[in-house]
């Protein structure tokens, strides 16, 4: 879980650099990705120990399907194969079962991202929060969906800086800090 976390503290990384580097900062319609096409969830290379980890899970649920861990693992191995629909499932069931924590909420509303479920992906993020009141990765996730995808920059700005009252150091993967993005947005709307 700590590699998803942090996978996801620099994919939030990269796309607010793309807001960074376009002076403009327009806002674009719904359901575009950051360079202005469609949301596309694009295939991986997978390792054959990969798969032999994912037929084992597989294998493992079919004896014990109402194993919440083992639904969220799959889950995870669905997120890590980009295969957002399946991992949702995955941990839905892992919800059902009773696995509850910050972390695969925030997870469930990057796939429900994914798949264009913008809302659903938000109440997730602000379940996570919930939970684990120090969250960041929640709050990063839910400032990313309401920017890029709902075009709700004041809300976007408020769950950033939620974010920042917790880590004021939190850094972009350019080595920007997020307090100077935030900055820059409220500067914007003057």
């Amino acid at each position: 879980m700590i590699s998803k976390r942090y996978a996801v503290v620099g994919m939030v990384a990269a796309l607010i650099l793309g807001i960074v580097l376009g002076s403009l900062l327009a806002v674009r319609p719904v359901g575009q990705s950051p360079g202005g096409g469609p949301l596309k969830v694009q295939a991986v290379e997978r390792s054959a120990a990969e798969d032999a980890a994912h037929a084992d899970l597989e294998a493992a649920l079919a004896k014990d399907p109402k194993n919440g861990k083992l639904w969220l693992a799959i889950g995870n191995s669905f997120y890590d194969r980009r295969e957002p629909e399946k991992a949702i499932d995955a941990y839905e069931m892992a919800l059902r079962l009773g696995e509850r924590t910050a972390d695969l909420l925030t997870d469930l509303g990057s796939m429900y991202r994914s798949t264009r479920q913008f809302e659903r992906a938000v109440l997730a993020f602000q379940e996570a929060k919930t939970l684990d009141p120090k969250h960041i990765p929640s709050r990063l996730n839910e400032g990313i969906v309401l920017f890029y995808d709902l075009s709700q920059v004041e809300p976007a700005v408020e769950v950033w800086e939620e974010a920042l009252a917790i880590n004021p150091k939190i850094k972009l993967n350019t080595g920007e800090p997020l307090s100077e993005l935030v900055r820059q947005l409220k500067n914007r709307k003057q």
